[in-house]
């Protein structure tokens, strides 16, 4: 990473480094280390009863470890801490700490103070979309699915996501017999028969066996669901930020989604758009994509690629950095 103009900053929130577990652990852990290898001065504030593997070391791969007691008010006292080290960036690892911010607004007011979820606002990114592909195969064949032989949706089962529309655009599909030969439909996603919303669309796809419905899926069985389907398909509505693009995205997965700004600020030359709540665009789109697997293999290679280059942890960082010189400048 190339060198940047070098700060001081303090990470409060997290309880050691590294660790094994732990959200705010590994983005800790990813930002910091490469902070410092960015030509940054960074000290990570860490629990010494919570650290044990780190007992005898006060740095980890370039990162300074600063170790406090764990006490009641622990936060507090850190928060404290902090204001006799001359820092030029505090980071807070919640943005339910930044109350404690009072204190450094007193005795320190040209300190810049930010938290995780204002930067994760202010740069829309999330560098855990870069995903590791599983070879395994137990939970698909459950589902009776094969390889790259579905495509998958995956999110809230709600009407602004628009899973009826693709429904529709697959039956559809099979009815003209314009789909590869037991090739399916894959919904996942939390939902209850008792939903009205989520009871229609069983209701619809009564009788059709290759549309299944996998209800709510983590962990190595969301993996592998990932990791074998041919496309994802994205027919919302309306829409924010769609996590699950972009999780799809860095499996390498053509993306085939509705023409919203957000989709297309996630897409950009990476996958395929449609008319929003045109089942027939939708149907024509998908159409097109079942019958080209080379090209739909290529559009996921860039799909990945995008989702290295602007989500991967070293732009993540670079980005983040971008985002404290800036604060720091209008505050000048």
């Amino acid at each position: 990473m190339e060198r940047l103009k070098s700060m001081k900053i303090a990470f409060i929130g997290q309880k050691e480094i590294p660790a094994k577990s732990g959200g705010i652990e590994k983005n800790v852990r990813e930002i910091a280390v490469r902070m410092a290898e960015a030509g940054q001065s960074v000290f990570v504030y860490v629990c010494s009863t919570c650290a044990k593997k780190m007992k005898k070391s006060k740095t980890y791969r370039g990162v300074h470890v600063v170790r406090a007691p764990k006490l009641i008010n622990h936060n507090f006292f850190v928060s404290l801490h902090v204001l006799f080290g001359n820092y030029d960036v505090i980071h807070y690892e919640s943005k339910q700490m930044i109350f404690l911010t009072w204190m450094a607004k007193i005795f320190s007011p040209s300190t810049l103070m930010v938290s995780l979820d204002e930067l994760q606002c202010s740069l829309q990114k999330n560098p855990a979309f870069l995903a590791r592909r599983s070879s395994q195969r137990s939970t698909i064949s459950r589902w009776g699915l094969r390889e790259k032989k579905y495509a998958i949706f995956s999110g809230q089962l709600s009407k602004r996501n628009g899973v009826h529309y693709l429904i529709e655009a697959f039956k559809q599909l099979e009815d003209a017999a314009k789909t590869p030969n037991n090739f399916k439909l894959v919904i996942i996603g939390e939902g209850s028969r008792a939903d009205d919303y989520v009871k229609y669309l069983h209701t619809i796809s009564e009788g059709r066996d290759n549309i299944v419905f996998t209800g709510a899926q983590a962990g190595a069985a969301m993996q592998q669901l990932f990791s074998h389907a041919y496309m994802f398909v994205q027919p919302s509505e309306s829409q924010g930020l769609s996590l699950s693009l972009l999780k799809a995205m860095g499996y390498g997965l053509t993306p085939l989604v509705s023409d919203l700004r957000e989709n297309f600020e996630a897409v950009r030359g990476a996958g395929f758009t449609f008319a929003s709540k045109s089942v027939i665009d939708l149907r024509d789109k998908l159409a097109y994509l079942l019958n080209r697997p080379e090209e739909v293999e290529k559009i996921g290679r860039l799909a990945k690629q995008r989702i290295r280059q602007e989500f991967g942890w070293d732009s993540i960082v670079k980005k983040t950095i971008d985002v404290y010189s800036k604060a720091a400048a209008e505050r000048q």
